[in-house]
Formats: structure tokens, C-alpha cells, sequence
């Protein structure tokens, strides 16, 4: 039985946080316990900028690591 574990897992919400998400997921992506190991979560509360679009983009380059819930 193999199953992956993750050590870390990290909740994140957002409300039209555009323009800092590129920072917050640096950060998130370059702790020294490696992606890999980091689970990180992003909610989405219904921002109306182009929040949504750009987690999408995060997930897509990160499926293992990067889940996003999009909140109506």
C-alpha cells in the first residue's frame, strides 16, 4: 500500500486578491519542506476580479499539490 501523505496543508481564502496571489504562492511554493509536501488549499469567495482565472492557473501547473474551491 502507497499512499502518498502530505505533511503540511495550508487553507488560503480569497476575495479579490489578484493582484497578491502571485506573492502568496510564491511564498507557499518555496518553503523548504518542498511542494511536495505541502498541500494548499484556495478558496475562492466569489471574487470579482480575476481571481478565479488566476488560481485556476495555479492548479493547472500544481494539480498534486493545489486544490481550488470556487464559492459562489
Amino acid at each position: 500500500m502507497n499512499q502518498e501523505v502530505r505533511t503540511v496543508s495550508i487553507i488560503t481564502p480569497c476575495y479579490n486578491s489578484y493582484e497578491y496571489l502571485d506573492k502568496c504562492f510564491e511564498s507557499l511554493a518555496n518553503q523548504t519542506i518542498g511542494i511536495e509536501n505541502i498541500e494548499i488549499i484556495f478558496v475562492n469567495d466569489a471574487s470579482t476580479d480575476n481571481t478565479a482565472e488566476k488560481l485556476n492557473t495555479f492548479e493547472a501547473m500544481y494539480p498534486d499539490s493545489i486544490l481550488v474551491i470556487h464559492l459562489d
